[in-house]
Protein backbone atom coordinates (compact mmCIF):
# COMPACT_ATOMS: atom_id res chain seq x y z
CA UNK A 1 0.00 0.00 0.00
CA UNK A 2 1.04 3.51 -0.77
CA UNK A 3 -0.37 6.91 0.15
CA UNK A 4 -2.64 7.67 -2.70
CA UNK A 5 -1.84 4.45 -4.37
CA UNK A 6 1.97 5.95 -5.54
CA UNK A 7 4.74 4.84 -5.86
CA UNK A 8 8.24 7.19 -7.14
CA UNK A 9 10.53 5.47 -9.04
CA UNK A 10 13.90 5.70 -10.24
CA UNK A 11 16.40 4.19 -12.58
CA UNK A 12 19.92 4.68 -10.92
CA UNK A 13 23.26 3.22 -12.15
CA UNK A 14 26.00 2.40 -9.63
CA UNK A 15 27.93 5.20 -8.74
CA UNK A 16 25.98 7.66 -9.66
CA UNK A 17 23.62 9.91 -8.01
CA UNK A 18 21.32 11.63 -10.84
CA UNK A 19 19.05 9.14 -11.66
CA UNK A 20 18.99 8.30 -15.50
CA UNK A 21 14.94 8.60 -15.70
CA UNK A 22 12.45 8.92 -13.04
CA UNK A 23 8.86 8.94 -12.94
CA UNK A 24 6.14 6.72 -10.71
CA UNK A 25 3.73 3.32 -10.46
CA UNK A 26 0.06 3.26 -9.16
CA UNK A 27 -1.64 0.59 -7.61
CA UNK A 28 -4.40 0.77 -4.53
CA UNK A 29 -3.80 3.07 -1.27
CA UNK A 30 -6.53 1.05 0.33
CA UNK A 31 -5.41 -2.56 0.33
CA UNK A 32 -2.30 -4.68 -0.61
CA UNK A 33 -2.32 -5.06 -4.41
CA UNK A 34 -0.07 -5.06 -7.79
CA UNK A 35 0.93 -1.79 -8.94
CA UNK A 36 1.32 -0.72 -12.83
CA UNK A 37 3.21 1.82 -14.58
CA UNK A 38 6.17 2.05 -17.13
CA UNK A 39 9.29 4.51 -17.12
CA UNK A 40 11.46 5.65 -20.07
CA UNK A 41 15.17 6.22 -19.02
CA UNK A 42 18.22 7.02 -20.63
CA UNK A 43 20.85 4.54 -21.76
CA UNK A 44 23.54 3.49 -19.17
CA UNK A 45 26.76 3.49 -19.33
CA UNK A 46 27.58 1.32 -16.47
CA UNK A 47 26.84 -2.31 -16.39
CA UNK A 48 24.87 -2.53 -13.06
CA UNK A 49 22.57 -0.01 -11.53
CA UNK A 50 19.16 0.14 -9.12
CA UNK A 51 15.32 0.22 -9.70
CA UNK A 52 14.33 2.42 -6.98
CA UNK A 53 10.86 2.51 -5.56
CA UNK A 54 9.90 4.89 -2.57
CA UNK A 55 6.88 6.28 -1.00
CA UNK A 56 6.83 9.85 -0.13
CA UNK A 57 4.82 11.09 3.29
CA UNK A 58 1.34 13.50 2.31
CA UNK A 59 2.44 15.90 5.28
CA UNK A 60 5.92 16.61 4.55
CA UNK A 61 7.14 15.04 1.48
CA UNK A 62 9.63 12.83 3.60
CA UNK A 63 10.88 8.95 2.01
CA UNK A 64 8.31 6.95 4.29
CA UNK A 65 9.30 3.55 2.93
CA UNK A 66 12.12 2.59 -0.12
CA UNK A 67 13.45 -0.76 -1.73
CA UNK A 68 15.77 -0.81 -4.17
CA UNK A 69 16.29 -3.92 -6.51
CA UNK A 70 19.65 -4.27 -8.02
CA UNK A 71 19.59 -4.45 -11.87
CA UNK A 72 22.00 -5.39 -14.63
CA UNK A 73 21.87 -3.44 -18.03
CA UNK A 74 22.12 -4.92 -21.04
Amino acid sequence: MAYEGTVQTQVREDDNSKPLGEGYVTGRGDAMGPFNGSLAFTKATSKYGAVVLFTISGKDRSVMEASVIPVQFG
